[in-house]
């Protein structure tokens, strides 16, 4: 392992190619013998993750303060892709807007109220007719 300085940021390094720099803790309960927390491996940053297969690739839940901004245009056409996946469920507590299609692959859509139409807004389309709907 080296450290050095170089214009003034601290640099630390493994020199032996495909070798991991690990930063290491107790943990209360593991009767003191050092876990792995931080991995850096050639570009994959593992936490708590000793064989990161992604840029960085966290095990355990991740909390952030603020935005989330993903750049990826990478369109969803299946389960299996799009710029988001999620292997469970997803919870939205504020509006969501959607600037393409809704495709729902199973379930049903479950709404608790629509909101009041203007004289000039539409339910459906033309060529797209509900075949029922309720009202009171």
């Amino acid at each position: 392992m080296n450290i050095r300085v170089q214009d003034a940021n601290a640099i630390v390094y493994n020199s032996t190619p495909g070798a991991s720099i690990d930063l290491q803790s107790s943990r209360t309960g593991s009767f003191g013998i050092p876990t792995t927390v931080l991995r850096v491996i050639e570009n994959k940053i593992g936490v708590n993750n000793l064989n990161p297969t992604e840029t960085l690739d966290i095990v355990g839940t991740v909390n952030a303060t603020g935005d989330l901004s993903i750049t990826s245009e990478t369109n969803s056409t299946n389960l299996q892709n799009g710029s988001i996946r999620t292997e469970g469920g997803l919870s939205v507590s504020k509006d969501i807007n959607v600037g393409g299609d809704l495709t729902m692959l199973t379930g049903s859509l479950i709404t608790k109220s629509i909101r009041p139409l203007t004289g000039s807004e539409t339910i459906g389309e033309a060529n797209n007719k509900y075949s029922t709907i309720y009202a009171n």
